[in-house]
């Protein structure tokens, strides 16, 4: 999972944060024994050896001392779950750290992330001394401190640099540096008080070490339904190798794995990840959310032949051949594999098309149609079907399963044998459950099994090496073929996946592609160029033609993309490549004329009727443009596409976020008015490598814009890139949040900020409250007033609020921006060892509307010894009082002096992989 590369651009890149981090996952089975935590994190995977060690790449690092035993520390905001060979298991919870034991009497270590980046941390009690921290280092070639006093560990891979620490105590700098001896490392403070807290923190360098495989993403998925438990939130689906839960070397996988994530609405949490695959390859291809289970159904091809696990009951629990498809359903929450099955006879089966029956209150409702392409003669349940038996090399199919995938109830062929069938697609009437077919044949000796209704009953090409589309109808049982067409002229007929549209209002289906025919049957303004993009319009049967028109010009002209608009028009929206500069309909366009270079997306507004382009906009600069997508924002009435470009200085973007081009491909992405006649807002969005733009999706509510794809750049915007550029580590998947408009204007809010984060108080005898209290800081951070609606300690007992002289909050209480209050916290022991706490401070935040603050505390006998005296882990921040009457015992937890050690940081040279 290195590749996911989540990227915090909230409020159209103004609000930006660092990488969030997925967390310790334990080992339940997925690892080597001897691996008891594995974090993925930007640099390749993070793991944590049962014996304490803490591994990255080819460094392991040992603390010296007495023996580690790492355990669970802090819970983290994301589940995971695995449904790998030998590790099945759901909704597995993460930590944000991970505790290693006391190597010496008075010294803990913990493991913490911060930022996707390991901190290796040491927690002294009073007393104990910076200089008796020791780490081995094992897989270096040199270990030095240069001249700007960072630690560099020379490895095999390129360097690993750690940023010289830097020391406060009591708000004051304190010098310190690394020391090395032996193939250790430690850190030195020459002068500060042992008595008091020190705080000894390196500065980060955004770079990275390592990186796996490659991440690249299959689909982004909003779900838009009431009753999906998690409305409005994106979520990724992507196909891996990069396997940094399960292998812990981080080293690419030899295969790919399906991997899907859920992300909250602001992009800052992972909140549940879930890794599907086998021992062979595993593709996912097409993926959507069932309408009455509200399940992630899933499908893809298949090499393994182990990924249904043997206890799960599936229509086909074993593989039929070398490569199979396969369908999945995934729990609502994505926690749970809830069922998965093979589908496939003893050839070969491509998957590349699902679709569900949509028809509620109908007994069919929730039917899953699967469907592609085979060379085998025995697909499962094939007597069943309308054509039990395979006509050409590779003949289109269409599989039907039950709601729940639990059974697999007939599958057909489709196709001529004198060719073969390829991008095929599958649409359920919304209207009576027919299943409809689409894709391209090669079939030119008449011989695709055309029906007597059929509007174009023979081959248009006429030779072979030409293609035409093919269409045909199914009844819901898949047992009688209704309707089955040639559809072409005499040349190339090309169709990219582009699904059946099925209009708003009564039966009639919409559906496009890209001709090279200048004969290509009932499409008005015939072709002018090589190529064509087109739209037809037919009855729900598909047995009559009732409009169709091309779009293009003097060049090339592609289709990538139709929708129709909602209401009882159906206006026709398509948004395709052009390298035309004579495209109809521009007049009253934002974009009038041909940008130039290797090409322009277009956008097209057409009739109902398909009889002529009402309007028609250029999307482009002086470079080139492709692989557009589109969104239509019902609420505002406006439009939303997608792309990439190489165009400098295109005017469309300068006004957004990120005004200019960064480097290669970026991504970018441009509001235009539903009617194309203003262009309402547009940005570029890359880093300094390619980027390539795979999905865009909006909120079902605000409108907020999502896009997602896969990259090559360290540095992209939004992200934390306070040091030089390095490789993630192959393709790495990205999702960037912008606000409605791409402008980069956002809505005043206020934003509450809690300092400091945590509070840890010395140990102290039952009974006593210690007089050092923790006074914390609230602020309101945000460009709008902040209302405080409640503060509230627990345990009550043992977490005492103090009243402060001045500034105190008070809710019901409202800060403007900039404003501050406190809040005074006491620490009562009420039995011995250890006692946690949370402060919950409740406000109108829109990001944070309940912010928890953490509290630690314990309690000794009150005859026990004593030790000196002590004041909080932060370094100090807020605490009061001079002396203080609560002792530490020796050796306790007590938390007097916290040293942050590990802030790692690689220089790498960078590599491509296009």
């Amino acid at each position: 999972m290195n590749g996911l590369a989540f990227l915090l651009t909230a409020s159209a890149l103004t609000a930006a944060g660092p990488t969030p981090d997925l967390g310790f996952l334990p080992n339940v089975g997925q690892a080597p024994p001897q691996v008891a935590f594995i974090a993925p994190t930007p640099g390749g995977a993070v793991w944590v050896g049962d014996d304490g060690a803490l591994s990255i790449g080819p460094v392991t690092q040992r603390v010296v001392g007495g023996p580690l035993d790492p355990r669970a520390g802090d819970l983290g905001p994301t589940r995971v779950s695995l449904s790998l060979p030998g590790a099945l298991a759901a909704d597995i919870p993460t930590y944000s750290t991970v505790l290693l034991g006391e190597p010496h009497p008075g010294l803990r270590a913990q493991v913490s992330l911060r930022g996707g980046r390991p901190e290796l941390i040491f927690i002294l009690a009073p007393g104990a001394r910076s200089d008796g921290i020791r780490v081995a280092v094992e897989g270096q070639i040199d270990l030095a401190v240069n001249a700007r006093g960072e630690l560099v560990i020379a490895t095999v891979e390129g360097p690993l640099v750690l940023a010289p620490p830097t020391v406060w105590q009591d708000g004051e700098a304190r010098a310190a540096r690394y020391t090395v001896r032996d193939g250790e490392y430690g850190v030195s403070v020459p002068e500060y008080d042992h008595s008091r807290p020190l705080l000894i923190d390196p500065l980060y360098k955004a770079a990275y070490l390592g990186g796996a495989g490659d991440d690249r993403l299959v689909a982004l998925l909003i779900p838009s339904d009431p009753a999906h438990p998690h409305r409005g939130k994106p979520h990724l689906v992507a196909r891996t190798t990069s396997m940094d839960l399960v292998d812990p070397s981080g080293a690419v996988s030899a295969h790919t794995d399906v991997l899907v994530a859920r992300m909250s609405t602001d992009l800052k949490t992972v909140e549940q990840a879930h890794i599907l695959g086998g021992s062979g390859d595993d593709d996912v291809f097409t993926a959507a959310f069932h309408p009455a289970s509200q399940q992630l159904i899933l499908a893809g091809v298949t090499e393994s032949t182990d990924l249904v696990p043997a206890s799960m009951a599936a229509p086909q629990p074993q593989p039929g051949g070398y490569d199979d498809g396969f369908v999945a359903a995934l729990s609502p929450d994505l926690g749970t594999l809830e069922r998965v099955t093979y589908l496939g006879g003893a050839g070969m089966e491509r998957v590349t098309g699902l679709a569900m029956n949509t028809m509620e209150g109908d007994p069919r409702f929730g039917l899953i149609y699967v469907c592609g392409n085979t060379n085998s003669d025995d697909l499962p349940q094939r007597f069943n079907g309308a054509i039990p038996v395979r006509a050409g090399i590779l003949d289109a199919f269409v599989t039907r399963f039950a709601a729940d995938l639990s059974a697999m109830h007939v599958s057909t062929y489709i196709g001529g044998a004198s060719g073969s069938e390829s991008y095929v697609t599958v649409a359920v009437s919304p209207h009576d459950g027919a299943v409809l077919l689409k894709g391209v044949t090669n079939s030119w000796m008449d011989d695709f099994p055309v029906t007597a209704n059929a509007v174009q009953p023979a081959f248009g090409g006429g030779a072979p090496g030409t293609t035409d589309l093919f269409l045909a109808r199914f009844d819901a049982n898949l047992a009688t073929l209704e309707t089955a067409t040639y559809l072409g002229g005499d040349a190339l007929e090309e169709h990219g996946y582009e699904p059946i549209a099925f209009a708003p209002f009564g039966t009639d289906v919409f559906l496009g592609g890209t001709t090279m025919s200048s004969n290509f049957p009932d499409v008005v303004l015939g072709t002018r160029g090589d190529r064509d993009a087109f739209v037809i319009r037919m009855d729900g049967a598909l047995t009559q033609i009732y409009g169709g028109v091309a779009v293009g010009g003097s060049n090339a002209d592609l289709l990538y993309e139709m929708l129709l608009a909602p209401g009882a028009e159906s206006e026709v929206i398509l948004v395709g490549l052009t390298g035309s500069p004579d495209l109809p309909g521009t007049e009253g366009a934002p974009q009038t004329t041909y940008g130039g270079g290797a090409g322009d997306l277009f956008v097209a507004r057409l009739a109902p009727g398909l009889q002529e382009v009402r309007r028609l906009t250029y999307l482009g600069g002086t470079g080139r443009e492709g692989a557009a997508m589109m969104a239509l924002d019902a609420t505002r009435d406006a439009l939303v596409v997608a792309g990439y470009t190489d165009s400098s200085g295109w005017d469309a973007l300068a006004a957004g976020p990120q005004p200019r081009l960064s480097f290669g491909l970026d991504s970018f992405v441009v509001r235009l008015s539903r009617t194309l006649d203003e262009r309402e807002g547009g940005t570029y969005f890359g880093g300094h490598d390619d980027e390539m733009t795979i999905g865009l999706a909006l909120h079902p509510d605000s409108g907020d814009v999502y896009l997602a794809g896969y990259t090559g750049s360290a540095s992209l915007p939004g992200t934390d890139t306070t040091g030089p550029l390095s490789w993630l580590g192959g393709d790495d998947t990205f999702i960037a949040h912008f606000d409605p408009s791409l402008t980069g204007a956002t809505e005043p809010a206020p934003d509450i900020e809690v300092t400091p984060s945590g509070c840890q108080y010395p140990t102290t005898p039952v009974g006593e409250e210690c007089n050092i209290r923790c006074t914390f800081v609230v602020k309101n951070v945000g460009d709008a007033d902040l209302a405080l609606a409640s503060i509230e300690l627990e345990p009550p007992q043992a977490f005492l609020r103090k009243p402060l002289p001045a500034a105190e909050c008070l809710p019901p209480q409202v800060l403007g921006p900039d404003a501050t209050c406190a809040v005074q916290v006491a620490y009562l022991a009420t039995h011995e060892g250890a006692e946690t706490g949370v402060m919950k401070v409740a406000s109108d935040d829109p990001d944070e509307p309940l912010l928890e603050v953490g509290l630690w505390g314990a309690g000794v006998a009150a005859n026990a010894d004593a030790g000196p005296d002590a004041g909080t882990a932060d370094g100090g921040a807020g605490a009061d009082g001079e002396g203080c009457g609560c002792r530490t015992a020796a050796g306790a937890p007590g938390g007097a002096l916290v040293v942050l050690v590990v802030g790692l940081a690689a220089h790498r040279g960078r590599r491509r992989h296009r």
